[in-house]
């Protein structure tokens, strides 16, 4: 390099052919490999012969050829992409751009139809119109301890509504039972009906098996009452009303009959939303390529294609804290251990750790070496 302007690259015997020659000045910078850094050409190649070289020009166009011209960035990425091929690049971008949006337009209309009812009503037992009505919403989903908890709003309608929906006619006895152990709520007649929290156990299904995993529950409900105080107690009818969405997953009930008793209860069967599971995979996917491309970059610093600086361990820090983050953020996240670790998280976070250490290693190799 001669008063900032770069001129080859020359193999170093050409480099000492001019040195002897005198086309090469002392104060002129040569790169050094080795080193990384540019070095003043006496200090490389000693004292320089005493020999007549003031106006020898035969140097100038030799490297004025031997220069490659310099090329914008766009110039670039027209050589290394033809054309065709950033054409097929846009084109997948932009149905990429598609189907992210279609996603997020299904799940806006998933939970936000008009058109669709707000909770799916099923009939236990008996008359539908003059029955117990008990309208159940999701409160809380709790996979860990496996669990379902459901606010229910009880009402009665036709002839055992009194003044209201919400104050019987009569006196009813609730009996509710979700795994065996029954659980009875009174209602007394002209008193307002409370609402009331109902746990549902989730006897199957695996929260290991994230975001792919499946869990089903039973809820059994049974209702009686007497017209007045001393009357033959008579069996009432009950109806459930259930919305079919909460915290990300989908509730699908389904009457069905208990093979040993016969009676009739409201199985319910819950997954995750379809966009979730797309959302999550896609996250996964994404940790697991920012780990390649950190592999990418320390591979290109060991061929010698590229030196270790300090924004690349920064960028490889801030990666490795960034991906736990990620992970635990995903919509209804378990505890470590998962499908989904298996298949992305834990690797992903290996080959950021190790590839950190090895380019801290030559980053601090490196400092040496220019000392």
């Amino acid at each position: 390099m001669r008063s900032g302007t770069r001129f080859g690259p020359f193999p170093v015997d050409t480099l000492r052919e001019h040195w002897h020659r005198g086309l090469l000045r002392p104060e002129d910078q040569v790169w050094a490999p080795t080193h990384q850094m540019w070095l003043i050409a006496g200090s490389v190649f000693g004292t320089q012969p005493a020999q007549d070289t003031a106006k020898d020009a035969s140097f100038a166009p030799e490297i004025e050829d031997a220069t490659p011209p310099a090329q914008t960035w766009r110039e670039w990425t027209r050589a290394l992409v033809p054309w065709p091929q950033r054409a097929g690049l846009g084109a997948i971008y932009a149905l990429l751009i598609v189907i992210l949006m279609g996603l997020s337009l299904v799940s806006c209309v998933q939970f936000a139809d008009p058109g669709k009812p707000k909770a799916e009503s099923f009939a236990l037992d008996g008359d539908s119109d003059n029955a117990l009505t008990l309208t159940m919403q999701v409160a809380r989903i709790d996979l860990v301890q496996e669990v379902v908890r459901l606010r229910v709003l009880p009402s009665v309608k036709g002839r055992l509504a009194g003044v209201s929906a919400r104050q019987p006619s009569r006196d009813i006895d609730l009996t509710l039972d979700t795994v065996g152990a029954p659980r009875t709520i009174s209602f007394k007649r002209r008193r307002f009906m409370r609402p009331f929290v109902l746990e549902v156990p989730l006897t199957e299904g695996r929260l290991v098996m994230f975001p792919m995993d499946q869990y089903e529950g039973t809820i059994h409900a049974e209702a009686s009452g007497s017209a007045t105080p001393g009357a033959e107690v008579e069996r009432v009818p009950v109806v459930v009303e259930l919305n079919p969405l909460g915290q990300a997953m989908q509730i699908t009930p389904q009457l069905t009959r208990r093979s040993e008793s016969g009676d009739t209860v409201l199985r319910l069967s819950l997954k995750r939303l379809l966009p979730v599971v797309v959302f999550i995979w896609f996250m996964a996917i994404v940790s697991a390529m920012l780990s390649l491309t950190v592999v990418l970059v320390v591979v290109s610093v060991l061929t010698g294609r590229r030196k270790p600086e300090l924004a690349m361990l920064g960028w490889m820090t801030a990666l490795l804290f960034a991906l736990p983050a990620v992970r635990n953020s995903l919509p209804g996240a378990p505890p470590l251990g998962a499908v989904i670790d298996y298949g992305s998280f834990f690797w992903a976070e290996a080959l950021v750790g190790v590839s950190l250490m090895i380019l801290v290693g030559l980053w601090f190799a490196h400092r040496e070496a220019d000392v």
